[in-house]
């Protein structure tokens, strides 16, 4: 597998790290949210759950919406516009956590 992985062009194995960097993550981080929401915000196992799966289904489903989008506008566009949506949301999170 790493065999195949050194033969790609250097774009394509910087890219496919960086996918592999930000889905460990994300999904490393489902378990400590799961906790947070839990026991410092009070949540009920049930919005816990509701949270966590419109995280997932967010993430996964719009997976569709950039395909569309890089057919569009191309993969640089679609990239640096994901990018930049996915920065303003962490930003919204510090921002609305903060107390």
């Amino acid at each position: 597998m790493l065999s195949g992985f050194r033969k790609l062009k250097s774009g394509a194995g910087t890219l496919l790290t960086g996918i592999l960097i930000m889905s460990l993550g994300s999904y490393l981080v489902i378990p400590i949210l799961a906790v947070y929401l839990k026991q410092s915000l009070g949540f009920t196992a049930s919005e816990v759950a509701l949270a966590l799966t419109v995280k997932l289904w967010a993430q996964e489903g719009l997976a569709l919406l950039g395909g569309v989008c890089t057919d569009r506008w191309g993969v640089r566009r679609t990239m640096v516009a994901g990018l930049c949506l996915r920065a303003a949301a962490f930003l919204g999170l510090a921002v609305c956590s903060a107390k």
